[in-house]
């Protein structure tokens, strides 16, 4: 059976240099990223170089980075590693699209395990962490504002990055902000530009604006 190819991505420079010297004795994984930088992962990602994403997060950053890394390609499995036992944070790196939980403290064998888990589309949790997501589950959602006309037709992605289009952000920044390839935000315009039938980023923002929640 071929090795699972891993992406590891973490914050912390001595994490990356740790996992990937243990992990780089096992026949069963293939560390082929391991970097602090979100964006290596997304590039290896989009390039089909990589079948798990092990990303350490902590609650005070949000789910965004799992959103980021599954962009390319939604099917890459995600390992979250994080201490955080907050139910709102475990129930929307999971709404996002990670399909395994870790607590940083995890021994060596449940990370393995894990890993090849949801390389297998499969789920991994504690208990304890499963308990957390029911709880987020269960918890009421704070209402949405209803889209108007065109704007109904976009993505969530694709009206976060219209959104920050409108606040005069270039592409590049954009990319940066959202842990994405500048390439993968173009690609995001198109769609917006193609949905809303208008031939220009400008003519896109000035239906945004025309919104009621968008006027003073």
């Amino acid at each position: 059976m071929d090795p699972v190819s891993l992406a590891v991505i973490h914050p912390l420079r001595t994490w990356v240099y740790a996992l990937e010297a243990v992990l780089a004795t096992r026949s069963d994984l293939e560390v082929v990223v391991a970097h602090t930088d979100l964006r290596w992962a997304c590039d290896a990602v989009g390039q089909g170089k990589v079948d798990v994403v092990l990303i350490g997060l902590e609650a005070e950053g949000g789910a965004e980075p799992v959103r980021a890394v599954r962009d390319p390609r939604p099917d890459v499995g995600v390992v979250v590693m994080s201490d955080s036992d907050d139910s709102g944070f475990i129930t929307a790196v999971v709404r996002a699209g990670a399909r395994g939980y870790l607590a940083q403290s995890c021994n060596l064998d449940e990370l393995v395990r894990a890993v090849h888990a949801v390389d297998r589309g499969e789920t991994w949790m504690r208990r304890h962490h499963v308990s957390k997501l029911v709880e987020g589950l269960l918890s009421p959602e704070p209402p949405k504002q209803e889209d108007h006309d065109q704007l109904g037709l976009l993505s969530e992605r694709e009206r976060e990055i219209l959104n920050f289009l409108a606040l005069g952000m270039r592409r590049q920044e954009i990319a940066e902000r959202l842990f994405l390839s500048p390439n993968t935000v173009r690609t995001h315009i198109n769609h917006v530009l193609g949905k809303l039938e208008v031939h220009s980023t400008l003519a896109a923002v000035s239906i945004l604006r025309d919104q009621p929640e968008h006027q003073e």
